[in-house]
């Protein structure tokens, strides 16, 4: 046999052996996928000449002297097309690191705005003070079918009838119930991992052997929650109530890295002659214990702010116009739990504080295109939890305003000519 087709198959034997625990893991492999995939992961098919795999190049730097950790990385797909106009997601794979040492990073890719599409590319990095970490996207242009991908779950979103709210998102750490009259239920979680179906048969059929799963932070029927929202009327200086609005909800992502549910009431008629369109996104990203919501209220106009409130927990909340939060610890509770709550949210969009009987509340203006957003994060203050004591989730506030006034700088790389 010619020496050189043995050492061509020799090679190629060596390379499959190489990637194909990881494709295993990381892909459902279906026949007609194996060696597109082993192409994608760097291979090239025995006897052939080398190909250039087509890929994306970017950095991403931490100007900060601080280490982060899980830090959220989304990228559209018309950011994407920018740089390699052929980039499709149907097959892709996101590298960190230079080779021969790169590793795979979970991602997924999601249709945010429901038509049928992916659109957006998410992936979490973890940062080292003042580190530039270069990241590689392999794709293939020209593949007609989906392949996907198949990571570790680390979030999860529903719609469960049966815990009375209008949808429930959950990390390997937190867990949101979410009502229609903008209240948030929190449950944390002395042991990491996902447990709503588990939660959700406790729930419907409980018993008096069943453990306690997910443990009750705050549950205050009408209240905020780890961090309820509403409009406020600043002509009346009042709250304005979710009351039986037409509404419809869809989740949006369900993945391994963030999961996403959005509520849309689409005609919410303020007064006789007022109508807004109200869309509300809740996401969740693996490794953390905040959530992010972003609220868009066209119509709305000057006279409206989005209203956000810290429940009166008889503490006195820490609060900063400058740094972007407000956050309160109990100590002492009646289940003789120590658990946190704090909302974090961008500088430039705050109007002011306001205290009430319910609890402090933060008045957010939107931006010209109608949008703001704001972080909630709570915890559970037990020793078997991510973030056990005070001092741990103070950090953790400050940690996540940062992320918010001061993003990690995302740079691309420019593609060389194609022949």
């Amino acid at each position: 046999m010619n020496s050189f087709l043995i050492n061509s198959e020799k090679q190629w034997q060596l390379c499959k052996r190489e990637h194909l625990y990881n494709l295993k893991r990381t892909f459902h492999l279906y026949s007609g996928f194996g060696l597109l995939l082993l192409w994608i992961a760097g291979c090239n098919f025995p006897g052939g000449q080398n190909r250039d795999i087509p890929q994306i190049q970017l950095t991403i730097q931490n100007t900060l002297p601080v280490k982060r950790v899980n830090v959220p990385i989304v990228l559209s797909l018309a950011e994407l097309r920018q740089v390699a106009s052929d980039f499709s997601f149907n097959a892709y794979l996101v590298v960190a690191g230079q080779p021969p040492a790169q590793i795979e990073i979970p991602s997924q890719a999601d249709d945010t705005n429901y038509d049928g599409q992916k659109d957006e590319l998410v992936f979490l990095v973890d940062l080292e003070p003042q580190e530039t970490k270069g990241i590689t996207i392999r794709y293939a242009p020209d593949n007609e079918m989906s392949v996907t991908l198949g990571f570790t779950r680390q979030t999860r979103a529903g719609i469960f009838p049966e815990l009375e709210g209008f949808a429930a998102l959950e990390s390997e750490w937190i867990t949101y119930l979410l009502h229609s009259n903008g209240s948030i239920d929190v449950y944390g979680k002395k042991t990491k991992g996902l447990f709503l179906d588990q939660f959700v048969r406790q729930i419907t059929k409980p018993s008096d052997s069943d453990e306690e799963i997910l443990t009750p932070l705050l549950m205050t029927a009408g209240s905020s929650g780890g961090s309820g929202y509403g409009l406020w009327d600043m002509d009346t200086q009042t709250l304005i109530p979710f009351e039986n609005q037409r509404d419809y909800v869809r989740i949006l992502a369900d993945g391994p890295v963030r999961s996403i549910v959005q509520r849309i009431i689409p005609d919410w008629a303020l007064s006789s002659n007022r109508e807004i369109s109200f869309t509300s996104t809740f996401s969740i990203y693996a490794g953390h214990q905040w959530g992010e919501h972003r609220i868009n209220a066209q119509g709305l106009g000057d006279s409206g702010r989005i209203a956000i409130r810290l429940p009166n927990r008889g503490t006195t909340p820490v609060k900063s116009k400058k740094d972007g939060w407000l956050w309160s610890w109990e100590a002492e509770t009646q289940a003789n739990r120590e658990m946190g709550f704090g909302v974090i949210y961008p500088v430039d969009r705050f109007d002011t504080f306001l205290d009430s009987e319910a609890g402090d509340i933060i008045l957010l203006k939107l931006n010209q295109h109608d949008d703001v957003f704001y972080r909630f994060a709570s915890a559970l203050g037990e020793e078997e939890a991510e973030i056990a004591t005070q001092e741990a989730f103070e950090q953790y506030v400050q940690a996540i305003a940062t992320e918010i006034q001061t993003p990690p700088v995302i740079r691309f790389t420019p593609q060389e000519p194609k022949n």
